[in-house]
């Protein structure tokens, strides 16, 4: 059951995946004179129970329908299988597994009537009652780690979700490498009422820098011109400070959206901006360490290595690419292997990056051969043309998108 949850929880992190289908065996055969579609049946009817199709059903699972032959040498079940599929939409509410009702006694859980508890205090508290007291060196473990099964995990998040007065998503607790970091975000995450709330960060780089020292790697200056995947942060990592930007944008980021800007500084620059309202009025060229303008202004100001149009088609290029299932799932498989050795990461993760930027850029012709050196220059000049031209609102638009 472990293993099942975290991998249905891995696959509702990539947004193109809407079912998860397979092929699963009754633990027992339908006996002599019956058939497996009466057998199975049954047990949709709640007439038999099957525990093997119970494990399926009672935690979310459709029977879709029989596969023949799926093992011949099975006799007692006619070598036949049952496909299977879950709704990676409604899997965390439609499980069959349902924690404790949001009373008016669990409410006050986040506040209300008398002292509020923290996050980590009501995470001590849920672990108690499932007789997995959280010890002062546990702090810095992962869930899965804590030894607690897929419905205790579940449970833990309902009640967590009633802590905070929202319902988390069904990823939350894989996606924090502790439960104090888990605990610190659940703070953030509350209304007021709960245990307090810090303030509000000024800009968009403030959440970043906020965030990246939670994760143990400090966004110094010199990181702020580099795109995310140079600076070692895996896919989890990048969905958590997508779903912080969100909250502090007040709206919902895509889940592009780190990757469809060259760096740092870029995409906070055009979040602060959607957060003003609008684009705001020109300001002073200033000129980062490449020599290139760093602020608002008009394309006057500066040479612009790529024209307007040419940047619209990199931009869509670079969404294409990065969006396709095939790379997502080739991104996922370095991040999965090198979770442990972020310059082996890096190092992996560049012949794939000049096969997806590189191909993309030279057959705009903005370089002419896909050596590393003439990537990254080409990932500068759209970075130096998108901010000239970021203002405009065709280019705007697909940053949006």
């Amino acid at each position: 059951s472990e293993l099942r949850s975290f991998a249905l929880l891995l696959a509702q992190l990539d947004p193109s995946l809407e079912t998860v289908i397979g092929v699963t065996r009754c633990s027992d055969g339908p006996g002599e004179g019956t058939s497996m579609s009466s057998y199975v049946a049954a047990h949709e009817q709640g007439l038999r129970s099957d525990k093997t199709l119970g494990f399926h059903t009672g935690s979310g699972a459709q029977i879709l329908g029989l596969v023949p032959d799926f093992r011949p040498e099975d006799v007692a079940t006619q070598g036949i299988g049952v496909l299977i599929q879950y709704d990676l939409k409604n899997w965390s509410t439609s499980s069959g597994v349902k924690g404790p009702e949001v009373t008016s006694t669990s409410r006050k859980e986040g506040g209300g009537g008398g002292k509020a508890c923290s996050a980590l205090e009501r995470f001590r508290e849920v672990l108690g009652e499932m007789q997995h007291p959280l010890e002062e060196d546990q702090l810095q473990t992962g869930f899965f780690m804590l030894g607690l099964d897929s419905l205790e995990l579940l449970r833990v998040l309902n009640r967590m979700s009633a802590w905070a007065h929202r319902a988390l998503p069904a990823s939350f607790l894989l996606d924090f490498p502790s439960v104090s970091e888990a605990a610190a975000e659940l703070e953030r995450m509350a209304p007021n009422g709960a245990s307090g709330s810090a303030a509000d960060p000024a800009t968009a780089l403030d959440v970043m820098k906020e965030v990246f020292a939670e994760l143990r790697c400090p966004l110094t200056e010199e990181k702020l011109s580099l795109g995310f995947f140079q600076l070692g942060i895996d896919s989890l990592e990048m969905n958590r400070i997508t779903k912080r930007l969100s909250a502090w944008l007040g709206r919902e980021l895509p889940s592009t959206s780190l990757l469809d800007f060259p760096s740092v500084r870029a995409l906070a620059s055009e979040l602060d901006r959607r957060r003003s309202g609008g684009s705001a009025a020109a300001a002073p060229a200033r000129r980062d360490g490449d020599g290139a303008p760093s602020g608002g202004y008009d394309a006057k100001d500066a040479k612009v290595p790529i024209d307007k149009e040419l940047l619209i088609q990199v931009q869509k290029k670079f969404k294409e690419k990065y969006s396709s299932a095939q790379n997502k799932k080739k991104i996922a498989g370095l991040v999965s292997k090198f979770s442990s050795n972020k310059s082996a990461y890096l190092k992996a993760l560049e012949p794939l990056r000049v096969e997806l930027e590189g191909s993309a850029l030279l057959s705009l012709g903005v370089i002419e051969d896909l050596q590393s050196k003439s990537v990254e220059k080409g990932r500068r000049d759209v970075e130096r043309s998108l901010k000239i031209f970021r203002r405009f609102q065709e280019v705007s638009e697909h940053e949006q998108d």
